[in-house]
């Protein structure tokens, strides 16, 4: 096939919108990015050697749009050089940005409402917040935020990228404020130079800088919706509904509080259940596993660092129900009460040692998240034991029906 034997204009015109937004995540204005997609679609029309397929015209264009915006943009403009210094990550899905970002907004709904208020601060406001400021938004620390945007930022490529993040050495990676300051054109010279590479080979931290720019394309694109055309404006609509859909959960948490929420349990290893953790942290130890490690910084309470640890034994569907449920629990005392925590505990129930102690924390989840019903089905299934759980569970749904009565007379 020859190079003019295949018409990319007609061919792939379904793809510009897809296009034009990855060039705008890297231009400062509209017609600057459609320029670019003009000059990169011209550049591979005329390529010596032609595209074998549309799939193919397709990586190529959004190679040349890298290129291309490598050489036209302008110091001045909200994307600093450093940004486009970055790896093709989108090059390599067999699927176009507009499906990668269809992607990501079903995964968005799955987050924790914390992690959903994060991404909003710092990605999606116009301007940004930078990580202290959106810490200070959200009353925590910054290793607070940081380990919600970490988080959530996996999850989201992984519901791209089908891939789950391999256990490696932190301090072998550049730290994820490192690549917001990059995402954000901050970082230049050889400190951008190597995060970009870095990128390039290192998948899960590629990833993450991939999810960034989709977000922040979306922040932008969505800003932009009402001055565009009718059809530009229906492409737009699966990023203007993730930027928007965040907003409103966030709305509706502010001001729909959930008066169950209040009967979760929210110590860290309360008092009544240290006991418990040190027998299960000492028969650990005995054996020296990763599994003993998280147990132990959950126990003293350091609970990112349990969760790091936990996290790569969990992946192998093998793993000890213990394990799952120690991380069900880490992940839940941070404020993740998402679908995968639920799965996590629920798997944790089936554990010789810590099935009480998954089916506590379990109903504690499905209080925050709203589902009374499940909650009193894990209670009264704690009710059977004669122990602190037994008694804790029965005076519990006491509480619940009380509060259920009180909500039905008002």
């Amino acid at each position: 096939m020859s190079a003019a034997g295949l018409d990319i204009e007609r061919a792939c015109h379904r793809r510009y919108p897809a296009w034009t937004l990855y060039a705008r995540a890297f231009s400062g204005s509209r017609l600057e990015a459609e320029n670019i997609v003009r000059r990169a679609v011209a550049r591979t029309s005329h390529a010596s050697e032609a595209p074998s397929s549309e799939a193919d015209a397709h990586r190529r264009v959004l190679r040349s749009i890298r290129s291309s915006a490598l050489a036209s943009i302008r110091t001045d403009t909200h994307s600093a050089p450093s940004v486009l210094d970055m790896l093709d990550t989108l090059d390599t899905l067999d699927r176009d940005p507009r499906s990668a970002s269809t992607l990501m907004l079903d995964k968005l709904r799955d987050l924790t409402r914390w992690q959903r208020r994060a991404i909003e601060l710092v990605f999606l406001r116009r301007p940004p917040l930078p990580l202290d400021e959106a810490a200070r938004k959200l009353r925590t620390s910054r290793a607070g935020i940081v380990g919600a945007l970490k988080r959530a930022l996996n999850a989201l490529a992984f519901a791209v990228r089908r891939h789950a993040e391999p256990s490696t050495n932190a301090h072998e990676h550049p730290s994820l404020e490192d690549l917001i300051t990059y995402v954000s054109g901050a970082l230049s010279g050889d400190e951008a130079r190597a995060v970009a590479a870095h990128g390039r080979s290192c998948t899960p931290c590629g990833d993450r800088l991939g999810i960034m720019i989709l977000l922040k394309a979306s922040a932008a694109e969505s800003a932009r919706l009402p001055l565009l055309s009718p059809s530009h404006r229906r492409a737009g609509l699966s990023l203007f509904a993730a930027t928007g859909l965040i907003a409103m959960l966030v709305i509706a948490d502010a001001f729909w509080p959930n008066p169950w929420a209040e009967h979760a349990t929210r110590e860290n290893v309360p008092g009544w259940f240290h006991d418990f953790f040190y027998g299960e942290r000492r028969d650990a130890q005995g054996a020296k596993s990763d599994a003993a490690r998280g147990l132990a910084l959950l126990v003293q309470g350091e609970l990112e660092q349990a969760i790091d640890t936990l996290e790569p034994l969990v992946e192998d569907s093998e793993s000890a129900p213990e394990a799952r449920a120690y991380l069900g629990i880490a992940r839940y005392l941070t404020g993740d009460t998402s679908r995968s925590t639920v799965r996590l505990l629920e798997d944790g129930i089936d554990g010789r040692r810590a099935g009480r102690v998954s089916r506590w924390y379990l109903a504690s989840v499905l209080l925050t998240r709203r589902d009374i019903d499940g909650a009193r089905v894990h209670l009264k299934a704690l009710t059977s034991t004669r122990d602190w759980f037994g008694r804790a569970a029965k005076a519990l749904l006491e509480k619940l029906d009380e509060a259920s009565r009180s909500r039905t007379t008002a």
